[in-house]
Order: structure tokens, then C-alpha cells, then sequence
């Protein structure tokens, strides 16, 4: 299998995998953009993937296999960051501690203050 499911989007996978149609995708779009809106507000992210879950669009087994057969999979600071809980200068740090450390991006984190044990595992339950 070639590596073209590394640039593809999680909608655009899903659509080759015939999961989505193009109307379904649209949906999940439209969707993702009034979530995106109100995230701004309310601080609060979901991913594409669990749109199209809570919209019966497909089914989180089918979701998983299907991330999982593209390894798709978000970083922790592209998530957080998503999600309005950290900025660029946090994981710019992070990363550098990471180089000397050779911790997991998490721990640094909560090393560095950053996040409490509990807020990160809130965070990355998304």
C-alpha cells in the first residue's frame, strides 16, 4: 500500500473507504465548521472522525480500523492545541525538553506545570 494516506484527510479517507458518501461528508463538514465556531466560545474540540460517529454517519469500530489501517492519529500537542489548552511556545518547549529528556510529550508537561495529571487525561479522552 502506498503511503498517499499520509497527506489524505480523515473525511477523504473515509470517502475512498465508501464509509461517506459525499453528502454524508458535506454534513460532517458543515458540522465540524458550526463546532469549530462554537469551540472558539466554549474552548471544547472534537475531531472529525467523532462528528461523523455522533452523527451516525459511521460507527466508532469502523472509525478506529479505519485510523488505524491509514495510521491516522493526532499528535497530543496538535490536539491541544485544537482544543485551546496550550500555545505554540508550550509545545516548542515540550519538544525541546523532549530532546534532552527523552520523555513522552505528556509527562514533560505535567513535569513542566504546564498540565495536572488529571486535566491532560481529560484532554486526551477526546
Amino acid at each position: 500500500m502506498s503511503n498517499s494516506g499520509d497527506t489524505l484527510k480523515v473525511g477523504e479517507i473515509l470517502v475512498r473507504e465508501g464509509y461517506l458518501t459525499m453528502d454524508g461528508l458535506n454534513k460532517a463538514l458543515q458540522q465540524q465548521q458550526e463546532q469549530n465556531y462554537l469551540s472558539k466560545q466554549k474552548k471544547a474540540y472534537k475531531p472529525f472522525g467523532q462528528i461523523c460517529v455522533e452523527l451516525n454517519l459511521i460507527s466508532s469500530e469502523e472509525l478506529q480500523r479505519t485510523l488505524r489501517k491509514h495510521n491516522k492519529q493526532i499528535r497530543l500537542g496538535e490536539l491541544l492545541l485544537n482544543q485551546g489548552l496550550i500555545q505554540d511556545k508550550h509545545i516548542e518547549w515540550a519538544l525541546d525538553q523532549q530532546k534532552k529528556i527523552k520523555v513522552r510529550f505528556g509527562a514533560i508537561l505535567i513535569q513542566g506545570k504546564i498540565f495536572n495529571q488529571n486535566k491532560l487525561f481529560d484532554a486526551i479522552s477526546i
